[in-house]
């Protein structure tokens, strides 16, 4: 499941990031470099987004070839990320 910025921020908002990983549990959760990229936008007048890519529960998914010999996503490290 590839959680975007809306469901995270609203979580990371009211503090309650570990609701949703408990909500979520048993499920393999990932986000994108773009969503952090989106929610680092709106750091300024909400600080808590900081939170989101602490998250061990969530890694960061970058976009593989499409080939269909390879997953669509694959995790990366941030320290790698255009946008991170």
């Amino acid at each position: 499941m590839v959680l975007d910025a809306t469901c995270l921020s609203h979580f990371a908002r009211a503090g309650r990031l570990d609701f949703l990983r408990d909500l979520l549990v048993g499920r393999r959760c990932w986000t994108t470099a773009i969503v952090l990229a989106e929610l680092n936008r709106g750091l300024v007048d909400y600080p808590m987004l900081r939170h989101v890519p602490e998250q061990e529960w969530l890694p960061i998914a970058a976009r593989w070839m499409l080939d269909g010999s390879t997953p669509l996503f694959a995790p990366f490290s941030p320290s790698t990320a255009d946008c991170a």
